[in-house]
């Protein structure tokens, strides 16, 4: 029985072992990277079910991303073809208009009558276009290696005249830097198959780079050798050489070995990637040893070939750019002419004595000649090559306008922006930064650190000079700030010995204003008993001529101390103060702040209108203080005439109300015209109206003299007193005194007319009170009303037309009667 189940267990695992070699069969095919199968299992066996499921599965997914990787890649493809195709025709039909511009350069400079300061823009236009022509003809081949559609044109060459002919053109390059250079050829050599455009280039470009990174002093040797079957070029310099982690990627496109914007050598990245790739078109190869500070050797290896070959992708002629405009290129037209000297500054200034100077950064001499150019008429111009050249030259000159590249060796014109914000002497020179770096991000970073202004390349000449005058403006304006700043403090310390003569001014005023308050008390006590004598002696005259001239004069002193009190109060120290608080707040953005601040555009002219008005302040309370003086006397005399009169009961006389009222308003003409308050009348006609004239006058000018008070209290700009006159019946009129003052509390209504009541600082609660006697007296009644704080209050006072028979005066009227409450 055991025998039996072991043999069916044997033959169980055999099947199993063949439907996995079969499955494995089919997994053959997915390694070879087809996923177009289903893997097929013909067994009962539950485990290989599940497995062939899962595999199914797996291989289903991987189907799906393959084709999905596929599809991406067709698309990247194309894309890429697109974008090879698109460079090479751009770079081929920019060659054409450069082509047309190069030739009738060439042809206007060999006329030799030109003015040398045209001379020098064609020039520099010609070594620019020649720079930019290398520039295009590198994208078009760039993008044609990058297709695959650069085909090797080979031709028999001497390649030790062509090599020679190349570093002697490059000669009078290397002797204006100072670097020796030297070409030792092959020997025994005889014609070879070559692309003279690409071996040109090879030298050309391996030549140029060794120029650019030695410096003066150093040495160049170019070296031709022949081997067994193949060619070695070698350049070798003693220049700045290249960092050991760099030298993997340096054939690589678009790759600098510095990237920073202090690199001090201008360049694309394409030159080495693209001779690298020149040098495998013709199957070779070139390689690199170099050690910093000791310099580079690059070699090229190319393989001997006295026969045509045959391309490999058919005819030569249909790719060939045969057509395309020839331009003869050296090394010397695309570099920039160093020998124009830049006149010394100094030199000029003492000879004109008026021009302002300015700096000038840029490492490419060709820019900065041209900026000169530009600006040489109307400025003093020190160009120099990096920031910190720029920075030296700043401390050494103080000019009134930097204008700096960004780029740029050494200290970038970032640095330098932020070395000049930082030095509290230089901080105010005006920076604009002219760069070829575009866009929002580009503007946003150079004002971060600083700058004034900036100026995208290109930009027109008109551009260039216009915000140059703007900036040199600017710094003019704020030169003259300072210059006011510190006349400012002089006149500080000036106004400072005026303000103790004020102060002793105001102590003796303060005792002027304690003895006419005394003084009106006195006068107060003195109305009242002449007023008494005049009803009880029948001088009603008398009384009205007292009451009228003391009241005048009252009211002048009134005006006079308000004035003065104003003038003081308002002092122009405060203000001026302020002005240099304000300017302290603003040191960091003077500039700004005074050009294009409202409050700061305001601040040279009223400082100069500050001492005037200080003159004038100081004139007018003298003026006052005289006047104040004599309108006391005159009080004095007054009381001192009219004491020995004796007093009767007041006149009653026919009136006009409206003259009353005149008169009232003529009293206190000088301020509220003062205070700019508006006065309406609204006057309708009444009848005859029989009344004690010099008490309804002094009921008026005490109303109107409240309501200028609220007025002056409240900081509305409009300011309005109305009078209004009219009938309420036909035994009674009505005189009302509105305005748009602070107003009354709820709680403070029935309280107006008591005696000792004010909502003023320095009242006395005597006026209204006085006024409601009066009005009483006369046979009428007050009434106020108001909606609160800050919207006003009106008086209505209501009078007979005929007066009532007299009664005695009583002195003091409670404030609870009804006919004195609101």
């Amino acid at each position: 029985m055991k025998e039996i189940e072991a043999e069916a267990t044997n033959r169980e695992v055999l099947q199993v072992k063949q439907q996995l070699e079969r499955i494995s069969d089919q997994l053959c095919l997915a390694v070879k990277g087809d996923f177009n199968f289903t893997v097929e299992a013909h067994t009962i066996d539950e485990s290989v079910q599940k497995l062939t499921m899962l595999l199914n599965f797996v291989i289903d997914t991987a189907r799906r991303a393959l084709s999905d990787v596929k599809e991406k890649n067709t698309k990247l493809t194309e894309m890429d073809k697109v974008k090879s195709d698109f460079m090479a025709n751009v770079s081929h039909e920019l060659r054409t208009p450069l082509t047309l511009i190069l030739g009738p350069l060439e042809t206007i400079l060999a006329d030799h009558s030109l003015p040398l300061a045209h001379r020098d823009n064609l020039r520099r236009m010609q070594r620019n276009a020649t720079r930019l022509y290398v520039l295009v003809n590198d994208l078009l081949d760039f993008s044609k290696v990058e297709a695959g559609k650069f085909v090797v044109h080979e031709e028999l060459l001497d390649v030790n005249q062509l090599i020679s002919q190349l570093v002697d053109d490059a000669q009078g390059l290397a002797v204006e830097r100072k670097v020796k250079m030297s070409f030792l050829p092959a020997e025994g050599i005889g014609p070879m198959l070559f692309d003279r455009k690409m071996l040109e280039k090879i030298v050309l470009n391996l030549m140029s780079n060794a120029l650019k990174f030695t410096p003066a002093g150093g040495r160049i040797k170019v070296t031709l050798v022949k081997h067994e079957t193949e060619i070695r070029l070698t350049v070798a310099d003693t220049g700045v050489g290249i960092p050991a982690s760099q030298i993997p990627k340096l054939f690589e496109r678009f790759h600098q070995v510095d990237t920073s914007r202090t690199r001090a050598y201008e360049g694309t990245g394409i030159g080495l990637a693209l001779i690298n790739q020149f040098a495998q078109l013709m199957q070779g190869s070139i390689s690199v040893e170099s050690e910093e500070g000791k310099g580079s050797q690059f070699t090229v290896t190319l393989p001997i070939r006295t026969v045509s070959r045959k391309e490999k992708n058919g005819s030569q002629s249909q790719l060939a750019d045969v057509h395309a405009p020839i331009v003869k290129v050296s090394l010397s037209q695309v570099t920039t002419d160093n020998k124009k000297p830049i006149v010394h500054p100094l030199m000029r200034k003492e000879a004109t004595g008026e021009l302002p100077v300015i700096v000038v950064a840029d490492d490419n001499t060709d820019m900065r000649s041209y900026i000169v150019s530009l600006l040489e008429d109307s400025y003093e111009i020190i160009a120099v090559e990096n920031g910190k050249l720029a920075l030296e030259a700043i401390h050494k000159y103080q000019p009134q306008v930097v204008l700096s590249d960004v780029m740029m060796p050494i200290m970038d014109g970032y640095a330098l922006t932020k070395a000049i914000k930082a030095d509290p002497q230089l901080k105010n020179i005006p920076i604009i930064l002219i760069t070829a770096q575009a866009g929002k991000e580009a503007i946003v970073s150079g004002l971060e650190v600083g700058a004034d202004d900036y100026l995208p390349k290109p930009f027109s000449p008109e551009e260039l000079r216009a915000r140059t005058a703007s900036a040199q403006r600017l710094h003019h304006n704020f030169t003259q700030i300072e210059n006011l700043n510190r006349e400012m403090g002089t006149v500080v310390k000036e106004l400072s010995t005026s303000k103790k003569i004020l102060e002793e001014s105001n102590k003796k005023l303060t005792k002027e204003v304690e003895e006419r308050k005394k003084l009106e008390a006195k006068n107060m006590v003195l109305n009242n008993q002449l007023i008494m004598s005049a009803r009880r002696a029948g001088m009603a005259d008398i009384s009205t001529s007292v009451l009228h001239n003391v009241g005048n004069v009252l009211n002048h002193l009134n005006t006079s101390v308000t004035m003065i009190h104003d003038k003081i109060d308002q002092s122009k120290i405060s203000n001026l103060l302020k002005i240099s608080k304000l300017l302290s707040e603003h040191q960091e953005d003077m500039d700004a702040f005074l050009a294009k601040d409202p409050q700061g555009q305001l601040i040279p002219n009223y400082i100069i209108k500050l001492a005037d008005i200080w003159s004038e302040d100081k004139k007018y309370i003298v003026e006052e203080i005289s006047a104040l003086t004599h309108s006391v006397q005159h009080i004095k005399e007054i009381v001192v005439k009219q004491n020995a009169f004796s007093s009767s009961l007041g006149v009653v006389e026919k009136v006009a109300i409206t003259d009353i009222i005149e008169d009232a308003l003529t009293l206190n003409k000088t301020a509220y015209e003062r205070a700019q308050i508006e006065i309406i009348r609204d006057f309708s006609p009444l009848k005859p109206v029989s009344i004690d004239r010099v008490k309804l006058l002094q009921i008026i000018v005490n109303l109107i003299k409240n309501s200028l008070e609220s007025l002056l209290e409240n900081k509305t700009k409009t300011k309005k007193i109305s009078l209004r006159i009219q009938e309420k019946d036909e035994s009674h009129f009505m005189i009302q005194v509105s305005d748009n003052g602070v107003g009354i509390l709820p709680q403070n209504l029935k309280k107006m007319f008591s005696y000792g009541f004010t909502t003023k600082k320095t009242g006395h609660g005597f006026g209204l009170h006085v006024s409601a006697i009066a009005a009483q007296e006369m046979g009428g009644n007050f009434l106020v009303e108001s909606q609160g704080a800050g919207k006003g209050a009106t008086f209505t006072l209501t009078l007979p037309y005929q007066p009532k028979e007299r009664k005695e005066s009583q002195h003091d009227v409670p404030a609870a009667k009804a006919d004195l409450a609101c």
